[in-house]
């Protein structure tokens, strides 16, 4: 992972409140979990916008029998 340094201005009253209700124990650690979650956030967005877009073809039955036998 390729790391940077960056100087943001942050509310960090809204830090202090997601610590209290996070594992997070730094502010840091807030920050990185919050750019985590925008990210799966804004995937899924993506992912649900192809809604309808794709033709998959397939037997969904046999992938999941597939699975457990294995």
């Amino acid at each position: 992972m390729k790391k940077g340094k960056t100087t943001i201005a942050v509310d960090t009253g809204l830090l202090k409140e997601i610590m209290r209700f996070s594992d997070e124990k730094t502010e840091k650690e807030v920050v990185l979990l919050a750019l985590r979650e925008h990210l799966r956030i804004l995937k899924r967005r993506k992912l649900a916008s192809l809604q309808g877009k794709i033709n998959w073809e397939g037997d969904l039955y046999q992938m999941r029998v597939g699975r457990y036998l294995q």
